[in-house]
């Protein structure tokens, strides 16, 4: 079943701009149904990322929308996956400053909350707590890094270009999505989103159309070491073989129960998109 976060960019706080956040990660089959709602009804011009993926299958989303908070208002996120509808609230005391905040680190924090102190108060002593953990739990870590396209990767054809970056620790990290070694303009980049483990993960994509001969990649840099990850285009002998998998899937699904069978399409069809080049291949 998925897990979801629900936090705001930004501190909580009435009358003031903010952009809610619902970050659901860990689920499969990749069907989901994530809407953002304000009092029961769902806020409209929502905005959800694309659907990313780890090496065990299992799928992640980010859906936001920005908002301005009236006292007396409920926020949620409701996730439906599968037969299960799950309501997952959002209120200022769980508003996740730390996933935008600057990494810094906290040796032995003198603070101590005092009741009756403002909200303001409160939270800067929660987030001090929440810094401080073992060194066990937020220790370093490198990125892993996928590459990839929206569609199937055809010369000529509009498409889009993402890279996805996650299980990494501290959260300063530089993502560039390069044409032909050169910065790509218009790339748009996820809010930093975390794991319980302290791992960041963050995605960017930039719209893009394949000529022949040109070269795309993604540039991770992170406690100053930068790797290069290359995106490659589907020959048409690996679309082939492919499309015999699935043929055979569609046989092999005849015998099994139709949720079954959806599920083996499901997963086979989403590694139709993913480049001949294997993820993480570094220039």
């Amino acid at each position: 079943s998925p897990k979801v976060q629900v936090y705001s960019r930004n501190p909580g706080e009435y009358g003031k701009d903010n952009t809610l956040i619902c970050h659901v990660t860990g689920f499969h089959p990749p069907d989901i149904t994530i809407q953002v709602m304000k009092d029961g009804v769902e806020l409209p011009n929502a905005k959800q990322t694309d659907l990313a993926f780890k090496q065990d299958w299992h799928f992640h989303l980010t859906k936001t929308v920005g908002f301005k908070p009236m006292e007396g208002e409920k926020y949620t996120c409701k996730v439906t996956h599968g037969s299960t509808v799950k309501d997952y609230a959002w209120g200022e005391y769980g508003s996740a400053q730390i996933c935008v905040a600057k990494h810094v680190t906290v040796r032995r924090p003198r603070l101590k909350p005092t009741e009756g102190k403002t909200m303001k108060t409160f939270v800067c002593a929660v987030l001090l707590g929440m810094l401080c953990i073992p060194p066990s739990i937020a220790k370093e870590s490198s990125p892993k890094v996928q590459v990839y396209s929206r569609e199937p990767g055809h010369f000529d054809k509009d498409n889009t270009l993402i890279c996805h970056v996650s299980g990494f620790h501290p959260p300063e990290i530089t993502i560039e999505l390069l044409k032909n070694e050169q910065a790509m303009p218009g790339a748009k980049q996820t809010d930093l989103a975390f794991e319980e483990n302290w791992h960041y993960h963050l995605t960017k994509n930039v719209p893009f159309t394949p000529k022949q001969g040109d070269k795309f990649a993604c540039r991770v840099t992170h406690m100053g070491k930068s790797n290069t990850y290359v995106w490659g285009l589907l020959s048409i002998r690996k679309m082939e073989k492919i499309g015999v998998i699935i043929c055979n899937l569609v046989l092999y699904c005849e015998s099994l129960s139709v949720v079954k069978c959806q599920t083996q399409l499901h997963l086979h069809l989403f590694v139709y998109f993913v480049p001949e080049i294997p993820n993480g291949n570094k220039a």
